[in-house]
């Protein structure tokens, strides 16, 4: 029977499962067979094991699945796939095998960070450190109102992990509304399975923006107004 080929799409999905661990799913896909078999039976092993070919994790004629994992809060999780194909009580061989690593190890907080803003070219310059860069997928800047207590931390900048400079020091164009005084800003990386990390320290900038100038010039007009004589009224 033909070897089917098998071939790892996609991360789908992280979410927190507990305090402790992360629920992630991922997508495999591989060619149907010629011709078409009964089915097809997946099956999952970690690193030291064996695959249990008794017991697969999934059977059925699709040739795309989408599977649920966990990892362990602070692991790096990798599992191995293999697929095989089924007529009856014939089953072919192994597929070749793919691998997928989930890195549960959440990145530090970024260190050092600092935040710049030059008012007159409408810029803002962050600068940080980071543990372990080469791990870091993404840094997102988030800012907020810090004279209103109510403004909640908002995404205004982004940089790739792999694209960031050795110095890490990222300008970007970045028009504040002029009604801010004092902006707070933070920096959080992400690693490469989406976990997310620590916040920085909070940068406070005082903006000090002026209102803008208005358009007209004032001026006043005096009408003169004569009351007339009560002899007059009608």
């Amino acid at each position: 029977m033909k070897k089917t080929f098998l071939m790892l799409m996609a991360l789908l999905l992280l979410v927190p499962a507990m305090a402790s661990a992360y629920d992630y799913s991922i997508t495999f896909v591989w060619d149907p067979n010629s011709p078409l078999p009964d089915g097809y039976r997946f099956f999952n092993r970690i690193a030291g094991q064996s695959y249990n070919y008794s017991a697969p994790d999934w059977t059925g004629p699709e040739t795309q699945i989408t599977l649920d994992f966990q990892c362990t809060e602070g692991q790096e999780c990798v599992t191995y796939h293999v697929v095989r194909a089924y007529v009856g009580l014939d089953e072919s061989g192994d597929s070749n095998e793919v691998s997928y690593t989930f890195d549960g190890v959440k990145p530090d907080a970024p260190g050092a960070f600092t935040a710049t803003y030059d008012k007159a070219a409408k810029q803002i310059t962050f600068t940080w450190s980071q543990t372990n860069q080469a791990k870091i997928e993404r840094w997102v800047f988030f800012m907020k109102d810090n004279d209103d207590s109510s403004s909640t931390y908002k995404a205004v900048a982004s940089v790739n992990g792999d694209s960031a400079p050795l110095n890490l020091t990222y300008q970007t164009a970045l028009d504040l509304p002029t009604k801010l005084n004092h902006v707070q800003f933070t920096a959080v990386a992400f690693n490469k399975s989406s976990v997310w990390g620590d916040e920085s320290a909070p940068v406070i900038l005082t903006i000090n923006l002026e209102p803008p100038l208005p358009n007209n010039t004032l001026r006043i007009d005096v009408v003169e107004t004569k009351d007339a004589h009560p002899y007059l009224q009608p």
